[in-house]
């Protein structure tokens, strides 16, 4: 069998898990002036396709009814979870100390991730729609050092949708060890999933096999919207609704839809678990089929789009939420001298049409900004990946 590896989020927590400890629940009066000293690790489970996988974990946090939110850590720290079990090395986030008491919350924030795939030796970036982990259940802290070890399933917390990954951390065991030397695991998956809070949907949308937040197609033109990729993370079931912006509607993964007249549609897809919900936006411009440029047309070739932001060409940017970036596409051009018409996705429901913008992200993900660029005749599209983290402070300048 495979030796389980660890890394340590040491962190001041009450860590009592498992229905042993329903009847244990302490005096919270006597309690109040004692404190415990408990440390947290988190370990993994390898997945097939990675060579690494480095995720940045940004807080810890226990609540209960007498204190509130305890912050255990708030410094972001990145570590490759692979590395750790294949050296059998565990990495201390944070220790301190919290009052005896009844605690029934315990949250770990998955801030941003990113792999290096095995094949190709290639660096990717996961969204992180959902990267919370929200544990409720009691955990009761009594005097002495105690530690509580969550093991993420990272092969059930990994998602391709073609080239793009999502990273919902799963956890496939908990155990518990207290000050006088007993143990808890839990490991059953019924249970893990009654005690993980729910997190909503996670949508992936293909049109006509592409993916992609701008579409362009032919007025009359069939266009397959497909979600049939969109998944639960707790399993489920799932309810769409489409808006395609035009007056119609549809309630089912994949649909058939055309447009009847030339213009913009903001097309919106929004997946419910009867819970909790998710909302995904695209931007189609439909365009009249009559061919724009006359018989010279074919020769016309498409813009070549060149995107700058802090001075640097890169396909992935870092940046904290709130801060202003600029997104500079001046040097895109035409080789046939052509006007051109730019249009910028950022992937949180706005848009711009300007070569230069400024644009703040007001909550942490990972978002992928896209700038279409058209001569009238042709267009061209560009991408690239913004994960967005929490503000710690600093100089305010974009990291890429």
């Amino acid at each position: 069998g495979m030796t389980r590896k660890y890394v340590a989020l040491a962190a001041a927590f009450a860590t009592v898990l498992g229905a042993a400890l329903l009847a244990g629940c302490l005096d919270q009066n006597a309690a109040e002036a004692k404190t415990s000293l408990v440390e947290i690790r988190v370990g993994d489970m390898p997945t097939r396709n990675f060579a690494s996988i480095n995720v940045t974990f940004s807080e810890v946090k226990l609540y209960s009814n007498h204190t509130g939110w305890v912050s255990v850590t708030t410094e972001p720290t990145t570590i490759d979870l692979l590395y750790l079990h294949m050296n059998n090395l565990t990495q201390q986030l944070g220790l301190t100390e919290v009052e005896v008491g009844n605690y029934s919350k315990l949250w770990i924030v998955v801030d941003n991730a990113s792999g290096v795939l095995k094949e190709t030796n290639e660096t990717v970036y996961f969204d992180v729609p959902s990267g919370t982990l929200k544990i409720q259940h009691l955990f009761v802290l009594q005097e002495g050092n105690h530690t509580i070890t969550v093991d993420i399933d990272l092969d059930n917390s990994v998602f391709a949708r073609g080239d793009m990954y999502k990273l919902l951390p799963v956890i496939s065991s908990l155990n518990v060890s207290f000050a006088n030397g007993t143990q808890i695991h839990i490991r059953d998956r019924d249970r893990i999933r009654n005690m993980t809070e729910n997190r909503p949907p996670a949508i992936d949308i293909v049109v006509n096999g592409s993916r992609g937040n701008h579409l362009s197609v032919w007025v009359n033109q069939t266009v397959v919207f497909n979600a049939s990729g969109t998944f639960d993370i707790d399993s489920d079931t799932l309810t769409y609704h489409w808006d395609f912006d035009e007056g119609t509607v549809a309630d089912t993964p994949v649909v058939e839809q055309t447009f009847t007249e030339k213009g913009t549609y903001q097309v919106t897809l929004t997946v419910s678990d009867g819970q909790l919900e998710d909302t995904d936006r695209l931007t189609v411009t439909v365009k009249d089929p009559a061919n724009p440029g006359g018989d010279n047309s074919q020769q016309n070739r498409p813009p070549r789009i060149d995107i700058e932001v802090a001075g640097v060409h890169a396909n992935h940017l870092t940046v904290e939420v709130n801060q202003t970036v600029v997104f500079n596409a001046s040097g895109t051009f035409d080789l046939e001298n052509e006007s051109l018409s730019l249009f910028w996705d950022f992937d949180d429901g706005t848009t711009a049409t300007t070569p230069t913008v400024e644009h703040l992200f007001t909550r942490r993900g990972t978002y992928h900004v896209a700038l279409t660029a058209t001569d009238g005749h042709h267009e061209d599209t560009d991408r690239m990946t913004v994960t967005v983290r929490e503000s710690k402070g600093g100089s305010g300048k974009a990291l890429v």
